[in-house]
């Protein structure tokens, strides 16, 4: 601002309204503004090329930019951060994570962070948790300020309650706390996020008897309030309350299991329906969430990933469309499905659903980096459309009837449904690939550790790649 007015006799509303396009990378109003720029710096002795530059120079600082004693707080900053995070991991991560108890999102983020760090994260539990995350033995313990519906007082009350000594079951725990900081939804949330575990019963008999825990203590809580005195004059109350018996329940799925404790945290933290899809995922899609980041506008990729969320849109012309939040084992990202897409994928838009989708990244200043989904595909028809195929390469002069023996020996052992490539390298490093009529294997690492464990020097590879 100072620089169009001292240069170029902008006024401060002038200057103000450079800077918001400039911020807001108005093209046409920058266009206007340069030249206004560049007029008023002529008519001030600035010639117009010099001019021109400082401009330019304006316009690419307000992309990114601040001044020098802003850079070195930065940097300053970066150095300790860096310096905490290599020397004390546990520490720095469980820090971190307190710092965004607020956003579920950036939590499933740091805890797949965390996990790559091989620091171990220990499940939330109300006889050990804190509101914020803590170390135990090198090992960050989950936050019960981390768990839904789960505010700070009930936390707090939970902690001053345990200084008496751990909980025995979910009648104490109910119990033990005062007044109205446990209530029915704030227990039934540390049931499902897992946190009360300890207590032994399956989690889904544990949710069922919540109710009946917190009524039966209400009833010991009032007996305590009535001042009334045991029979024997000992001072106890004048009725025993026993624990109460859970009442029967059916035991929660493993699937439900998860789902509900995604209810309560707000992504997957013990068992992700992804996870034993791992090496799967890396053959078929192009590129995880978190490396979408990295690309450029525009860029086209293959994305699998589990819907976590449906926000269904009806458009102007009456026709409907979708955004999708798609979350796979390191982040999220919303997913754009335009009204000629849904049509065609609608039957398989569903929440929890495993999907793939071929589309391409979209930058935007106001809405950040997001994907436009040009085809949404179920993953087991996917799995069958991008099926990756198995690669051998040998040079020429390797190839021996032993070697094909050995080869076919193996292949025939680790029959499947994937299509085996073999790259034969000639002596003048031209190459011909052959796709074997005879064989077709099961995908895996099985195979991999076979051929090479039998031939060291041969390089094969599982791959899209059809040649």
């Amino acid at each position: 601002m100072a620089a169009s007015r001292d240069l170029a006799g902008f006024s401060m509303a002038e200057g103000d309204e450079l800077r918001r396009a400039m911020g807001k990378k108005k093209v046409e109003e920058m266009e206007a503004k340069r030249k206004q720029f560049i007029d008023g710096a002529v008519a001030r002795k600035v010639a117009a090329p010099v001019a021109a530059k400082i401009f330019a120079t304006m316009e690419k600082f307000a992309g990114y930019g601040f001044n020098k004693s802003h850079s070195a707080a930065y940097a300053l900053l970066a150095y300790q951060s860096a310096y905490l995070k290599a020397h004390y991991p546990s520490e720095f991560m469980a820090a971190t994570l307190t710092s965004e108890l607020a956003d579920s999102a950036r939590i499933s983020t740091l805890i797949d962070e965390v996990r790559r760090m091989r620091i171990e994260i220990l499940p939330p539990c109300v006889n050990r948790s804190e509101w914020k995350f803590t170390i135990e033995d090198n090992k960050i313990r989950y936050a019960m300020g981390g768990v839904r519906n789960v505010g700070q007082a009930a936390v707090e009350a939970i902690v001053a309650a345990r200084k008496d000594g751990e909980f025995k079951d979910m009648f104490e725990l109910a119990s033990r706390l005062e007044g109205k900081a446990m209530n029915k939804r704030v227990l039934e949330s540390l049931v499902a996020a897992g946190a009360c575990d300890a207590f032994g019963p399956e989690r889904g008999q544990l949710f069922a008897g919540a109710g009946l825990a917190l009524d039966q203590a209400a009833v010991l809580q009032k007996e305590k309030l009535s001042g009334q005195s045991s029979l024997f004059g000992d001072g106890g109350p004048a009725v025993a309350v026993a624990p109460p018996k859970l009442p029967y329940a059916e035991a929660w799925t493993p699937k439900e299991r998860t789902s509900r404790e995604k209810e309560a945290l707000g992504f997957f933290l013990s068992d992700h329906p992804l996870a034993p899809l791992r090496d799967q995922l890396k053959t078929i899609a192009s590129h995880d969430i978190t490396s979408l980041a990295g690309l450029s506008d525009g860029t086209e990729v293959r994305v699998a990933a589990l819907i976590s969320e449906i926000k269904p849109i009806i458009t102007k012309t009456n026709k409907r469309m979708a955004i999708l939040t798609l979350e796979d084992l390191g982040g999220r990202i919303e997913a754009t499905v335009f009204s000629d897409v849904f049509e065609a994928s609608k039957d398989h838009l569903v929440t929890d659903a495993i999907v793939v989708v071929n589309g391409r990244v979209e930058y935007r200043d106001e809405r950040g980096l997001k994907l436009l989904a040009a085809e949404v595909m179920p993953w087991d028809s996917a799995r069958a459309t991008y099926k990756p195929s198995l690669h051998i390469e040998v040079r020429a002069q390797e190839i021996t009837e032993d070697w094909l023996k050995s080869v076919d020996a193996i292949l025939d052992s680790h029959s499947g449904d994937s299509d085996v490539y073999l790259h034969i390298v000639q002596p003048d490093m031209s190459r011909q690939a052959t796709r074997s009529r005879r064989y077709r294997v099961a995908e895996g690492d099985a195979v991999l550790r076979a051929l090479v464990g039998a031939w060291p020097t041969l390089r094969v590879r599982w791959s899209k790649e059809i040649a």
